[in-house]
């Protein structure tokens, strides 16, 4: 029984959502856009096309972005833009970036660097990339952070991920690894 009523809300629940769909797509936002280029062309005492026209224009619409996204041109867009990340990343070391007393972004560091001053000295600085959740490559694209700022843990930016994407839910193991480091 309790198989049947599941099933019977699941389908319920289905068939509501394509009907909200397809009064807010279609009812709601394609028909009064089509209506006027319908009455224009065909004129006011074929308003009854409307109807057919923008469901004939949605498919049309439907089939050329699935064309257009399923040929190499837009793969390698795709492609390219998937490669803003740097690449080698997933063996990367986990950090956290001190941005102000008690602030800090979780960040994978990419490499140590040298930055001159304008005294002729130079710093050391870390190269790091901090992931947004959902999309990892969606974060912030690159961090130049000092040496002095950044505490480096034993994370890999697998660890990094998920902690971003948990919105800091797993963020007492952060913590525990910044008291076995201290410790060291």
């Amino acid at each position: 029984m309790k198989k049947v009523i599941a099933t019977g809300i699941g389908v319920v629940f289905l068939v509501g959502i394509i009907m909200l769909f397809v009064k807010l797509v279609f009812l709601d936002m394609l028909f009064p856009l089509f209506k006027p280029f319908v009455l224009l062309i065909f004129g006011p005492e074929k308003s009854f096309l409307v109807v057919p026209v923008a469901l004939f224009m949605t498919t049309l619409i439907i089939l050329l972005a699935g064309f257009l996204f399923s040929r190499d041109c837009a793969k390698k867009f795709l492609t390219r833009a998937v490669r803003k990340v740097p690449q080698g990343i997933e063996s990367s070391r986990g950090a956290l970036v001190k941005l102000a007393d008690g602030s800090y972004l979780i960040a994978a560091k990419i490499k140590k660097i040298k930055i001159g001053r304008m005294d002729g000295g130079t710093d050391d600085y870390y190269i790091l990339y901090s992931p947004s959740s959902p999309i990892p490559w969606g974060g912030l694209p690159i961090i130049f952070a000092k040496k002095e700022n950044v505490i480096l843990l034993k994370l890999s930016f697998r660890e990094i991920y998920m902690i971003a994407a948990s919105f800091g839910q797993s963020t007492p193991r952060v913590i525990s690894e910044l008291k076995d480091q201290s410790a060291e």
